[in-house]
């Protein structure tokens, strides 16, 4: 690298994306529309453009697409090569196109290839950094699609959905405090190779608080199976919702580390034969404080995180959080995801050490959002019986489906391995009585 190199580029990270490619591919589209609009006939769709300037359907469309697009990923992957986009010009002018727009377009074409060369390197390399830059496009799902299916077939597993519920309800012991049951399994998961085995889900025991003082930690709150457990053949209890797993139920490995129980899918038959649909599904009571912590006269402490770790190849991961309708009504849910690359599984299962580091925060456009009342909401992608288990949940614990609210995240085709944390608000407890009041 020549002395000075690392000091002329950007000092902010991508701020050429934000600046020159900007400029530059969405002068490219406008030209390119300017062209067509000029055209006697003004042809926008493919099939009109092919017609009107005879030009093969590959360049057509191409032609069309960076037209009519707002994005610059699509501009900058589906641009055609010097030769195809000179075919396009003479085409156009031969139908009537003024020579002044092809010659803005010619230049503008110039421009963008200026753009890969100088800042980066390859037609390949400037199509990555857009298209990474432009989270929550087509193009990038299309991406995400295409690692979804390398990592299933280097792991050797998939699954059509993982789906994660928490619903949290008012403790019936402690109303400072908050009962929390969690759903966390697969649809449609199936092993693509021998002798593989693979992680279901952890339940750990977790910090709980003293009745009469809640501010105060007394050790750990054991977490329970929501379902009579089944018992495996080591006298393991499994904490699985079996009425809503395949049959015959997989074979469970458990580990205990500490004060954890991590829980595999032993090795079974391989594709069709081997699909599984496995959820496990516990309770925590008193698992964490109802009302917003404040802790000093300057500092209330609102927030309240939910983990998620993705590492299995699926199309969909869903992440529901089920409320009383009314309990936070300023939730306000937000995703934060991180990767975890250069970091490791158990560290951040510890302690999330990666939120606060920020090379290993990872962009997504995906929304949680509030859906619907939880006897009303659609189903999750890929799991037909959700209203069955949660409404078998609902009913084992005594709580009206009814009276409580979904907030929904869906994430397709998520990268992995990612931890997802979903954020939410809570209000301090005097203003919980004056809005109750």
């Amino acid at each position: 690298m020549p002395p000075g190199e690392r000091s002329r580029r950007p000092a902010k990270l991508g701020l050429w994306i934000e600046r020159d490619a900007a400029v530059v591919l969405q002068g490219l589209s406008r030209a390119v529309a300017d062209v067509l609009d000029r055209t006697p006939g003004a042809p926008r769709r493919p099939i009109q453009v092919m017609r009107t300037l005879s030009l093969n359907r590959k360049t057509a469309w191409q032609i069309a697409t960076i037209a009519s697009s707002d994005d610059l990923a699509p501009i900058a992957t589906n641009a055609p090569g010097r030769q195809g986009f000179e075919r396009f010009l003479e085409c156009a002018t031969a139908a009537g196109a003024p020579a002044s727009a092809a010659a803005s377009a010619a230049r503008a074409y110039d421009r963008f290839e200026d753009l890969i060369r100088d800042r980066a390197g390859s037609r390949v390399e400037l199509e990555k950094v857009v298209i990474a830059a432009s989270t929550g496009n087509e193009t990038e799902l299309g991406f995400r699609k295409l690692a979804a299916r390398g990592q299933s077939y280097t792991l050797g597993v998939q699954a059509d959905t993982q789906l994660a519920i928490c619903i949290m309800s008012p403790s019936t012991t402690n109303p400072d405090m908050i009962d929390a049951v969690m759903v966390r399994g697969f649809t449609g998961f199936e092993f693509l190779r021998p002798n593989v085995q693979w992680m279901l889900g952890t339940s750990s025991a977790i910090v709980g608080y003293d009745r009469d003082d809640p501010d105060r930690p007394v050790g750990v709150v054991p977490i329970a199976p929501v379902f009579d457990p089944v018992i495996d053949e080591h006298g393991n209890a499994l904490p699985l919702a079996a009425d809503f797993c395949t049959r015959p139920l997989p074979r469970v490995e458990v580990q205990r580390r500490d004060r954890a129980a991590v829980y595999f899918f032993e090795p079974h038959e391989i594709g069709l034969d081997g699909r599984t649909d496995c959820f496990m599904a516990t309770i925590a009571r008193n698992s964490s404080k109802r009302f917003a912590e404040v802790r000093s006269d300057s500092l209330t402490y609102t927030q309240h995180s939910l983990p998620s770790w993705i590492s299995t190849p699926v199309h969909a991961f869903c992440f529901d959080l089920v409320v009383p309708t009314g309990l936070w009504d300023n939730l306000r849910p937000r995703l934060e995801a991180a990767h975890q690359y250069n970091t490791g599984f158990w560290e951040s299962l510890i302690g999330l050490e990666e939120f606060d580091r920020p090379h290993l925060r990872l962009e997504l456009a995906e929304r949680c959002e509030r859906v619907a009342a939880a006897d009303r909401v659609d189903p999750p992608p890929g799991v037909p019986r959700y209203h069955d288990l949660t409404g078998a949940i609902f009913d084992r614990l005594g709580w009206a489906k009814r009276d409580y609210t979904v907030y929904r995240l869906i994430i397709r085709y998520p990268p992995s391995p990612i931890v997802a944390r979903l954020m939410f608000h809570r209000r301090p407890r005097a203003d919980h009585h004056a809005r109750d009041d």
